[in-house]
């Protein structure tokens, strides 16, 4: 059977861009689910899209599906460009290593790690402006700028 189709647009921190994510995770929700991704209509993607992006292909990955991101269908080399300086593309299989640069680092922890996760905020925090850390229990809350759309998305939605 082919793999499921999803296009994946221009995403930035609007309400529309979080329920077009939101819409990609219905497309996707299920168990066994072989997803390629599509980035032929993908001119940006900013980096809540990013982690959206990569949390959902590892539930997929998870629930025993595969993911595959074709590379191949980018338009915008310097999309591509940043996925693969901030090690998205090669976390997904591109052969291209990641390297310092401006882009957020794409970064993915399988186990608790406060430590490395304020590690990583402390180096980085450059690139989070506007940012609040707040502890529960074991998680880590950080909420960015975008955050503020999402939560207003929410409320028009209720």
């Amino acid at each position: 059977m082919a793999p499921t189709l999803i296009q994946i647009p221009t995403l930035n921190d609007a309400p529309r861009d979080f329920s077009r994510l939101f819409e990609i995770w219905s497309e996707t929700n299920g168990y066994f689910a072989d997803i390629r991704f599509d980035l032929s209509r993908c001119d940006f993607l900013r980096p809540n899209a990013i982690a959206f992006l990569g949390g959902l292909a590892r539930l997929i990955e998870s629930r025993m599906g595969s993911v595959t991101f074709d590379w191949t269908t980018l338009r915008r080399s310097w999309v591509k460009t940043t996925l693969q300086q901030n090690g998205f593309a090669y976390a997904f299989g591109d052969t291209t290593a990641p390297w310092d640069g401006s882009s957020i680092p794409y970064r993915e922890d399988q186990m608790r790690n406060v430590t490395g996760i304020m590690d990583y905020l402390t180096k980085n925090g450059e690139h989070f402006e506007n940012r609040e850390l707040a502890f529960e229990g074991t998680v880590v809350h950080i909420t960015l700028h975008c955050d503020e759309n999402l939560y207003r998305f929410r409320d028009e939605a209720e």
